[in-house]
């Protein structure tokens, strides 16, 4: 099967997704070095992150956090969370990400959806 970066299919559309959402099981790390075009175009990131060790070369949820940082983008928070028992403890979860704007921008990304509000305050 041909494989392909997301830059790549990037250059074969002409434009990236604002919105991207990404459960390669234990590659979302892989797949956004491939996406660095991609995501200076993507306004939210939705992705599953990992807690526990499942699979081979994995990235961990800090290092996630270091690389979205790294592109200027921030963690709001997680839209789902699973957790192994019989302690309970996190093993995976899906992270949202969005790209940092402006204070001056009027875009607010909020939990429940983002919009354009003049008369919002800093997101």
């Amino acid at each position: 099967m041909p494989v392909q970066t997301l830059d790549g299919l990037r250059e074969q559309f002409g434009a990236g997704p604002h919105f991207l959402k990404m459960a390669v099981q234990g590659h979302e790390l892989n797949e956004l070095r491939g996406a660095e075009e991609t995501l200076k175009d993507t306004s939210v990131v939705f992705t599953e992150v990992l807690f526990d060790q499942f699979y081979e070369g994995q990235a961990d949820f800090p290092a996630m956090i270091d690389f979205m940082r790294a592109r200027d983008f921030r963690f709001v928070e997680f839209a789902s969370e699973r957790r192994l028992p019989p302690r309970g403890e996190l093993a995976y979860a899906d992270a949202v990400f969005v790209k940092n704007v402006p204070r001056n921008s009027g875009i607010s990304f909020k939990k429940g959806g983002c919009g354009k509000h003049p008369q919002a305050g800093p997101a």
